[in-house]
């Protein structure tokens, strides 16, 4: 009998906080998000004062998050990038911090967001010139839960770049804008 209370109390004592932690829905404290974005850019640099061609760029970044409170998540990001222009393509790797917040509580199945990273990217070209910069981005868009611990995702965002080229006395800046798609799982 007095074993059988011990482990009573056992489990009482520590299913009690594991209760109170639990996660009742996708965006709650403790959850984990894991996904993704894949997007495309188009857009123009100006690298003292002189335009240069268009260009165009395909992302792929995947990214976890932890729900610190309810809608408030912080995380991280890997950018994987292809561009390309008139004459020269660039591959490009990144790593940053990401803030995301998520609007809409645990009966909403629809969840507008904002998010803000920065990130520290390396870049390629074809001529083995290399680049390092930092990208500062920030977007709004709409999580949709097709099921309750999975979802897709629209955003519109906004990026501002500056990157120091070896070999090249100034600084390339740059802004662009685009939309991009993506898939979330959540861990709860």
């Amino acid at each position: 009998m007095r074993i059988a209370r011990t482990l009573a109390l056992i489990a009482v004592t520590t299913a009690t906080p594991a209760a109170a932690l639990a996660q009742t829905h996708a965006t709650d404290r403790g959850s984990i998000l894991v996904g993704g974005q894949a997007g495309f850019t188009s857009a123009k640099s100006d690298s003292d004062g002189e335009d240069s061609p268009r260009f165009n760029s395909l992302s792929l970044a995947p990214r976890i998050l932890l729900f610190v409170s309810p809608g408030l998540a912080l995380g991280g990001q890997v950018l994987f990038g292809y561009s390309s222009s008139d004459d020269n393509s660039t591959t490009a790797l990144g790593i940053g911090p990401e803030v995301a917040y998520y609007f809409g509580g645990a009966d909403k199945t629809t969840h507008p967001y904002v998010t803000a990273s920065f990130q520290y990217v390396r870049t390629s070209d074809e001529d083995d010139n290399t680049q390092s910069g930092r990208t500062l981005s920030g977007a709004a868009g709409l999580l949709v839960l097709i099921t309750p611990s999975v979802g897709l995702d629209a955003q519109a965002y906004i990026r501002r770049s500056t990157a120091s080229f070896s070999g090249f006395a100034s600084d390339l800046e740059q802004t662009a804008f685009g939309l991009s798609f993506g898939i979330s799982a959540f861990v709860f």
